[in-house]
């Protein structure tokens, strides 16, 4: 336990060295969807801790997902783009396990939007969450837990002035 609070606080030490470091993002530019900003890192694979550094890096976060209407025009836009797969969310039970939180916010994940039996700390390892999970059945993507260290794409989030500005 030691060791994992150990390397929890360096991790946030790094996030707040990269505060106010933003810079434009790989394209120059963030993607309007419904009212948010995002930038979709479809061709980048990476862990989650670099994910997030990637964003902050970019003066945005990993996505958090405040309503199912943004869920769900996500969702539409991954599949209208044909480049629906799982990405890297903010969302995580780092700081209490099984206590799932959007990190750029801390408030508990609420809405229902987890794949059946999820989130389930899959062998005690599961502590990030990803959007594009698809469970036996289902054709809709839902909200998964997965090993921080997977190598997947992200999303990042940036609020509406600070995309404007790098726009």
């Amino acid at each position: 336990m030691f060791v994992k609070c150990v390397q929890f606080t360096l991790f946030l030490g790094l996030v707040a060295s990269t505060l106010g470091n933003a810079v434009l993002n790989r394209d120059g530019l963030f993607t309007q969807i419904g009212n948010g900003y995002y930038y979709i890192a479809h061709e980048n694979y990476t862990k989650w801790f670099n994910a997030y550094e990637d964003c902050r890096r970019m003066g945005s976060e990993l996505i958090t997902i405040d309503t199912i209407e943004e869920w769900h025009a996500i969702n539409k836009y991954l599949n209208n783009m044909n480049i629906m797969k799982s990405y890297w969310t903010s969302g995580n039970d780092l700081a209490e396990t099984g206590k799932h939180v959007w990190f750029s916010n801390g408030e508990p994940i609420t809405l229902d939007i987890w794949a059946p039996g999820q989130p389930d700390n899959y062998q005690n390892r599961e502590h990030c969450d990803m959007l594009g999970w698809y469970s036996k059945g289902q054709d809709i993507p839902q909200l998964n837990d997965g090993g921080c260290d997977g190598i997947i794409s992200y999303i990042c989030e940036a609020s509406s002035l600070h995309a404007q500005q790098i726009i």
